[in-house]
Formats: C-alpha cells, structure tokens, sequence
C-alpha cells in the first residue's frame, strides 16, 4: 500500500469503474486525475443503450413479440 507521500505524488490513475476502487482513489489521491479505462466506459455505454433499444422496442409493440405469440397460438389450435 502506498504511504501518504507516495499518494501525494500520484498525479494520473487510471482504473475500472468498481465503485470501492474509486473510493480509495478519491480519499488516497484526490489531487491525481482520475482516468477512467475505454473498456468499461464502452462496456456501460452499450449495456445503456440495450436497455433503451429493448424499451423502445416494448413500447412499440415489438413485431417479433407479436409474430411469435400469433405462431404459438396457431401450433396449439392445430393449424400446423
């Protein structure tokens, strides 16, 4: 563990987005630009935006919910 004055010199850090990480990085060294990695920014991006898509995509009504549920109900009348 880094003492107080290996802390005080840090001036870049870069890290994932565990919210402990960040924590110590904030307490430990705050005067250091915090960095955080492409990866994990990409990675919380995208996850967003699947939830946005499958949103949208229920409030639309959703063709393939709707082409699905017709197939299923066409199986159990007998019609195929």
């Amino acid at each position: 563990m880094l003492g107080k004055e290996a802390c005080a010199g840090v001036e870049f850090v870069c890290s994932d987005m565990w919210r402990p990480t960040i924590r110590v990085i904030r307490e430990r060294c705050a005067q250091a630009v915090h960095i955080l990695d492409r990866f994990h920014i990409i990675a919380k991006m995208n996850e967003a935006l699947d939830d946005v898509r499958a949103e949208e995509a229920r409030a639309a009504g959703a063709p393939g919910q709707a082409r699905a549920r017709s197939r299923f109900l066409r199986h159990r009348a007998g019609a195929f």
